[in-house]
């Protein structure tokens, strides 16, 4: 293992310029962890990385690097209310890649707010409190009506149901089975 960046190499990176160096261990991502109740982690994006191969949103396949996010499954914020769980099988939990997908910003926060919803089949779902701008703009902009069953491994799905949990998804109408006409839309 890499404990610290050979000085040559260190001086390569910084040239090039727009970079910064992070380091991480487990004690500075407990830290981060216990002090916040969102995580960017190294170790996570690394999870993410080695799980997905690419930065791209799951739900409109976006590769701009500024706009894609990690966003987590079962939230971080979910995780530490867990008292039964020891603080370091919370960590992993909070830094698991399986625990997570790639969303640009947009997808991100419509995640996180709970106005769109991600099935345990992996379909798509919007809350239908959305205005009809805003549903012809989220049918728009979502690309994807469902995820891969590549990533609805049981890892991932036993986040997600612990996401859920709470959650009517009949409450939600699926994205692309969603006739338009049928709100009184015309694309």
């Amino acid at each position: 293992r890499l404990k610290s960046l050979p000085a040559m190499s260190k001086e390569a990176i910084l040239a090039a310029g727009a970079v910064s160096i992070e380091s991480s261990n487990i004690a500075i991502e407990t830290a981060d962890f216990i002090q916040n109740n969102s995580l960017r982690s190294i170790r996570y994006t690394y999870n993410l990385l080695e799980r997905f191969k690419k930065k791209k949103c799951a739900f409109c396949d976006c590769e701009i690097a500024q706009l894609i996010q990690e966003a987590h499954i079962w939230p971080v914020a979910a995780i530490k209310k867990e008292s039964n769980l020891p603080l370091q099988e919370q960590l992993k939990f909070a830094i698991d890649g399986s625990n997570g997908l790639w969303l640009c910003e947009n997808h991100h926060t419509l995640f996180d707010s709970k106005m769109i919803f991600l099935s345990s089949s992996g379909a798509v779902k919007y809350h239908p409190s959305l205005m009809d701008r805003d549903f012809v703009f989220l049918r728009k902009a979502t690309s994807k009506a469902r995820l891969p069953n590549k990533v609805l491994d049981p890892s991932f799905l036993d986040y997600l149901r612990r996401r859920n949990e709470g959650v009517l998804e009949s409450g939600y109408i699926d994205l692309f089975e969603q006739n338009t006409s049928s709100r009184g839309l015309s694309e």
